[in-house]
């Protein structure tokens, strides 16, 4: 009976896992806390894992990657990195497969890893090349990187740990060095020759697609004294530029989803989709302002403004928060004008919107 229910509950815990529709630590918890329920664990033996020194040492490691990634430090080698091979693809290669794969064998390889991917991406637009050159490598280089020392992948620890368990003397830190510098000298050479020919070359989104091809959602205000006041908004001259109305926001919150016969009238909010370019011109165009990320209006027409693209990131502590809750404006210096969000559009205000991960914002 209890063979089955162990089973039963690893087939379920393989589905949620997949699923993701459940954070990991909630449903490993709560297999847990169901384990003890059926007596098949004792409640000595259910806390007996938070104690364990493999678990202890992953912890640590957390801890330090995210000090790490915290302090900018990650950061900036990695833009510096990029920086250096810019105009020289060979040297990119070669920085983007050696030094995260050095850096991994100190640090957990999937930090590693995610701290690399924005400055990559960044690059390959910028050189117009294909992610996929440079993202593989430089995830199989973490991999090997992993293989040199104790902490550099969960594997290790877990396997030093086991060995403790059955009696017998658990890893060393620098260990496996001799054997995974070879395996990574190896990986580097082969990844840098025979390796490269073999990579897709598939055209992402991020690459190919140009700010003038993105529609972003905004929100733009409707100023008093208008020559909009009174204009049916489908036959507006906002409409024949190119923007796409979704609704409107008026006095106390009354959200209105127009229709022909509906009037822009002043104080107004539009949620509005529309290109960059459309979007920029919004400043010179009489009785229109584009509105921020909070209930204030930012004046976008300041000389010193400059406009920028900000991806949310996996690892990003903005996810799963809205705009507001984030704090963006108070944290960063910047407002948030847009959201680009995989073609999707979003019938929401800004300040309400759950940012996801693969979220831009302008």
């Amino acid at each position: 009976m209890e063979i089955t229910i162990v089973l039963g509950l690893l087939v379920l815990a393989v589905v949620l896992f997949a699923t993701e529709k459940i954070s990991i630590d909630i449903i490993t918890l709560v297999l847990l806390i169901v384990l003890c329920g059926f007596g098949i664990l004792t409640p000595k033996e259910a806390f007996a894992g938070f104690s364990n020194d493999f678990v202890i040492i992953l912890a640590s490691i957390f801890v330090i990657s995210g000090a790490m990634q915290e302090t900018g430090v990650l950061d900036m080698l990695s833009t510096r990195m990029v920086y250096v091979a810019r105009k020289n693809p060979v040297l990119l290669r070669f920085y983007t497969i050696f030094i995260p794969g050095v850096i991994s064998a100190f640090m957990n390889n999937t930090t590693v890893t995610a701290m690399f991917i924005n400055p990559l991406l960044g690059m390959a637009r910028k050189m117009k090349l294909s992610p996929s050159k440079l993202l593989m490598p430089m995830a199989y280089a973490t991999l090997l990187g992993g293989t040199c020392t104790l902490i550099g992948t969960s594997t290790n620890v877990a396997g030093s740990a086991y060995l403790e368990s059955a009696g017998y003397e658990g890893l060393s830190m620098f260990e496996l060095l001799p054997v995974g510098a070879i395996v990574l000298t190896i990986g580097v050479v082969y990844l840098m020759t025979i390796g490269r020919w073999l990579l897709p070359d598939n055209k992402a989104e991020s690459v190919m697609e140009t700010f003038e091809m993105r529609n972003y959602l905004s929100e733009i205000v409707v100023m008093m004294g208008s020559p909009l006041i009174g204009q049916r908004i489908f036959f507006s001259d906002l409409a024949k530029t190119d923007f796409r109305i979704l609704n409107v926001i008026r006095s106390e919150g009354v959200k209105i989803y127009p229709d022909m016969f509906t009037e822009f009238m002043g104080g107004d909010i539009l949620l509005v989709e529309g290109n960059l370019d459309n979007l920029l011109k919004i400043k010179e165009t009489a009785g229109l302002e584009i509105r921020a990320d909070t209930l204030d209006i930012y004046d976008i027409q300041k000389g010193d403004v400059k406009c920028a693209e900000v991806l949310i990131t996996p690892m990003s502590d903005l996810a799963q928060k809205t705009i507001k809750e984030a704090g963006f404006r108070q944290r960063f210096g910047m407002v948030v004008l847009a959201v680009y969000r995989h073609g999707q559009t979003l019938h929401k205000k800004l300040g309400d919107i759950v940012l996801e991960a693969g979220d831009m914002l302008l």
